[in-house]
Parts: C-alpha cells; sequence; structure tokens
C-alpha cells in the first residue's frame, strides 16, 4: 500500500510539477495554479480558509496566528500581491515572473512545513 503524502509533500510535487511548465505556461494560468497550490497546502496542512477567502481577507487572518514569523507574513503578501496583480490586474508578466512565483511558493511551503523527525513524531 502506498504511504499517504502530508500537504507538504503533495505541495512540493505539484510544484516541481508545474516547474516543468514555466517556460511554456501562460503567465497568467501559471500565477493560478501556483496560488492554488499555495493556497491548498495552507489549507491542509494548517487547517486555514486559504481557498476560500480573498487575499486580502486571509492576510487579516494570518496577522493574528502566531504560526506565521513576520517575515514569513510579509513574503506571504508579497506572493499573494504579485499572484493577484497577474490573475486579477492581469499585468504583464513573463516566464521569469511564473519562476518568481514559484520559488517564492516553495519558500513559503519549506518554512511551514514541518522537519521530518517533527512529522515522523505526528
Amino acid at each position: 500500500p502506498k504511504k499517504a503524502l502530508t500537504p507538504a509533500e503533495k505541495a512540493f510535487a505539484e510544484l516541481a510539477r508545474l516547474r516543468t511548465e514555466v517556460e511554456t505556461s501562460e503567465p497568467y494560468v501559471f500565477s493560478i495554479a501556483v496560488s492554488d497550490v499555495l493556497r491548498v497546502y495552507l489549507r491542509d496542512a494548517r487547517g486555514l480558509s486559504a481557498t476560500t477567502q480573498t487575499s486580502r481577507e486571509f492576510l487579516e487572518t494570518v496577522r493574528t496566528l502566531h504560526a506565521f514569523n513576520d517575515a514569513e507574513r510579509e513574503a506571504l503578501a508579497a506572493f499573494l500581491e504579485k499572484a493577484d496583480l497577474i490573475k486579477f490586474a492581469r499585468m504583464h508578466a513573463t516566464s521569469t515572473d511564473s519562476a518568481a512565483l514559484l520559488e517564492q511558493a516553495e519558500r513559503l511551503v519549506r518554512a511551514q512545513a514541518p522537519e521530518p523527525a517533527e512529522a515522523a513524531a505526528k
């Protein structure tokens, strides 16, 4: 039987798949995909309403949580702002912007993912 993947493992697998599409995917579509991966991860790993709240609502929720330090909250806000500009304001973006969003998402998941020993103890 296959071992169930943790939310972090699922997120990293999906981000790795998206990495193969950085150069070929339209930045608008790519930004939605990367944002969705991060939001699903935060929902599944931290029980946050990341998939049902606007970025503003979600950031307000995160502001009150002790699970995020100031640097993580700032990084999350920067990620969501950039993704939203591409998604909703249709800001011109390139594959370089897509790669930067992907890197930000990976760093955010890595910062929130429990260490392997901590995960094994759960």
